[in-house]
């Protein structure tokens, strides 16, 4: 039986992700009953010191981006290719990789899809096409408000107002206010 299992805590104490799809950031903040920590992606913090640009201001400019690396100056591009975060990638492609793997797993997955901004018709035609491909199951639907990372260490700029989605039409957002 092959089954893929690893949960936040198991991840952490093994120093590896807690699920198959892409790393939702390069920085974010892990809180367990130990406490809170700020995790940077090891692999991307090599590579740039590899090349030497792997600075104080060049991390703050990551966490100032939500963990993505795609605007920061000073990060070669083939880096940024590699360092896209799973709200920088196609999830049809996310969804293609898991329907290639369900004949070789036994045991349900967690299928994670990520949408920063979604709509009724976003949704329906991804999760038509996860059907369609033979995904029984998803987990989760990230939206990037529930994923944001704590940015208090770092000058950041004003926070938008939150929006909520209208009871008439769940595609369309309006101000919590209203």
């Amino acid at each position: 039986m092959i089954a893929i299992a690893p949960t936040a805590t198991i991840a952490s104490i093994a120093g590896c992700y807690e699920c198959i799809e892409p790393q939702v950031s390069n920085v974010f903040k892990r809180e367990t009953l130990s406490g809170e920590f700020l995790q940077v992606n090891r692999y991307l913090v090599r590579d740039l010191q590899g090349r030497g640009p792997w600075t104080q201001d060049m991390r703050d400019a990551i966490k100032r981006a939500d963990g993505s690396v795609q605007d920061v100056p000073g990060i070669p591009d083939e880096l940024k290719v590699l360092y896209r975060t799973a709200w920088e990638l196609p999830q049809k492609a996310l969804i293609d990789l898991a329907a290639a793997r369900t004949p070789y797993i036994d045991q349900s997955r967690s299928l994670k899809l990520f949408m920063a901004t979604p709509t009724i018709g976003k949704l329906s035609s991804m999760y038509a096409y996860a059907w369609n491909k033979g995904i029984k199951t998803t987990h989760y639907l990230r939206s990037r408000p529930a994923t944001r990372i704590a940015q208090t260490t770092v000058q950041t700029a004003p926070v938008q107002e939150a929006v909520a989605c209208s009871l008439e039409n769940p595609s369309t957002a309006r101000r919590a206010s209203d």
